[in-house]
């Protein structure tokens, strides 16, 4: 059973206009328009849903294909082998998000700073289903003490060039872990504040000092004799419960005796890493603050984007597990409330061909409207019908 959320009723446009006149929803943010609740999507064969809300393309393919993230990458790989001696070096520069404007599944979450284009997302289809437009907050702190603002910029090139390397392995931002990440976009002052040492996973920190760290906290911990440790695995467990840190350090280093170099230095970080994260939310006041969302400006604008304010949001990945992308607020569209709103839209000129400037979608307008027709507008007179004439 999913949750249900508190949500605000929109039913026309003039009411949806006039929300933005209420403290609440004043100021910045940037929207999504979905035109269905996909919090209890069910996928396959199983039974339980699963909540694919403001989810990038790329992880809905994943959970629908049952493909993991390294498919996801191989998949653009192949893109960019097919079409790749096409592009310019500006759309190779953009690749991803050029990639995303044509359909492929990505790592981009589609949002816009334009708050009626969202809401004609949320009401151009599935008639039969309400609509929903998410607010993301970017408004930092305030005199209501509204949290940090939610989104954090992103160079183009650093972030593509990370994104088409030759390697999928390397086609990612971690989520955690990297050289590459910000102080700022990691809130390091929120983080220091709640959890002493958890801002040493998000740099290149000595490994040894991390299973120190991880080691000290579990045994400040096991003092108070904390139920939760239960939930750390029988492997960590036995690296924790060493009579001192000096016997912990050879466990771990017998764990990983066989190994290649190459395989051994990834296997060992990887495990310090797991040893400190083990321990994130196991005592009190102690919890894993919210990234920043990576806002991915391209270098350019393509045409679909310019119209619909568009930006992107990459979500970071960990392990298979995509970062969260939490609304500040929702509104709801009553399915039977849809065609009158999109209506109301396409008289300050928010449609199909304006949404989507291509030629399919122009001539697809074109016939939905034939009766609205510049010609008609131009040459009243010539659309008479032959009864007027009798």
């Amino acid at each position: 059973m999913c949750k249900e959320e508190k949500k605000t009723e929109i039913n026309s446009l003039e009411d949806f206009i006039s929300k933005f006149d209420e403290k609440e929803f004043s100021g910045s943010f940037y929207y999504r328009g979905e035109p269905k609740d996909y919090s209890c999507t069910i996928l396959n064969d199983s039974i339980s849903p699963v909540d694919t809300r403001n989810m990038a393309s790329g992880y809905r393919w994943m959970l629908q294909n049952e493909k993991t993230f390294e498919d996801l990458l191989w998949l653009r790989n192949d893109y960019y082998r097919e079409i790749g001696h096409t592009l310019t070096e500006i759309e190779t520069e953009n690749f991803i998000a050029y990639a995303q404007h044509h359909g492929l599944p990505t790592e981009l979450l589609d949002i816009t700073s334009n708050s009626a284009v969202a809401l004609y997302f949320a009401c151009e289809r599935d008639d039969d289903e309400d609509g929903y437009i998410y607010l993301f907050d970017n408004n930092g702190y305030n005199s209501e003490g509204r949290k940090t603002n939610k989104f954090y910029d992103s160079l183009y090139h650093d972030l593509t060039k990370t994104l088409i390397s030759k390697n999928p392995k390397k086609q990612y931002l971690r989520f955690r872990w990297t050289k590459e990440i910000w102080d700022d976009h990691i809130q390091k002052e929120i983080m220091e504040k709640h959890n002493d040492f958890i801002y040493l996973l998000f740099k290149e920190s000595d490994e040894w000092l991390l299973l120190s760290e991880a080691y000290s906290e579990y045994q400040k911990l096991k003092e108070k004799k904390d139920l939760s440790l239960m939930l750390v695995d029988e492997e960590l467990r036995k690296f924790f419960d060493s009579k001192d840190l000096q016997e912990a350090s050879k466990i771990m280093r017998n764990m990983f005796s066989n190994m290649s170099d190459e395989k051994l230095i990834y296997e060992r970080k990887t495990f310090c890493i797991n040893a400190s994260l083990a321990l994130i939310g196991k005592g009190e006041e102690r919890f894993f603050p919210e990234l920043k969302l990576l806002l991915h400006e391209p270098s350019i604008v393509f045409d679909r984007m310019r119209n619909q304010a568009g930006e992107f949001v990459y979500q970071l990945n960990d392990h298979g597990i995509n970062q969260k992308a939490i609304p500040s607020h929702t509104f709801v569209i009553p399915a039977s409330r849809k065609r009158k709103i999109l209506s109301q839209l396409n008289t300050i000129g928010i449609n199909q061909k304006f949404i989507y400037p291509d030629h399919d979608n122009i001539a697809q307008y074109c016939a939905k409207n034939y009766s609205k027709s510049f010609q008609q507008k131009m040459y009243p007179m010539s659309f008479r019908s032959e009864k007027t004439y009798k």
